[in-house]
């Protein structure tokens, strides 16, 4: 869960991956072909980062979250999806009192965040040490 793993990782804690582990959702909302589900992956990918990106990270990746957010808005847009977007602005009251303590309970820097995320990218999972 991409939510968890940010929250586990701004307070420290190291997160593996897993290739066997199994995850069951409680109803059918996974068809990658369905309306709701684009819509509800779009809305949620909002939400996460809402919630999870330091401010000072976000900053240092500007160009490229916001030209992948604006590519995102046409998107939404040409296919007819774009109640995905202001379904985010209507939960961006609880998700910034979430953000807020989230970002409190933080305990890692910006650096050791981006020397983590350059870690997690060169490695393979499978990958031998």
């Amino acid at each position: 869960d991409v939510d968890l793993n940010w929250r586990a990782a701004l307070r420290g804690l190291k997160c593996v991956y897993q290739p066997t582990a199994m995850v069951r959702h409680k109803g059918a909302g996974t068809s990658r072909g369905q309306r709701r589900f684009q819509i509800l992956s779009f809305r949620n990918r909002l939400i996460v980062n809402t919630k999870n990106l330091p401010i000072d990270f976000f900053f240092l990746h500007v160009i490229q979250i916001l030209g992948f957010e604006i590519f995102m808005l046409v998107v939404l847009l040409l296919n007819g999806k774009i109640v995905a977007w202001f379904q985010w602005i209507r939960t961006l009251p609880t998700t910034l009192r979430q953000r807020k303590f989230i970002m409190r309970s933080r305990i890692i820097s910006t650096h050791y965040l981006l020397a983590y995320q350059r870690r997690n990218l060169i490695e393979s999972p499978t990958q031998k040490k």
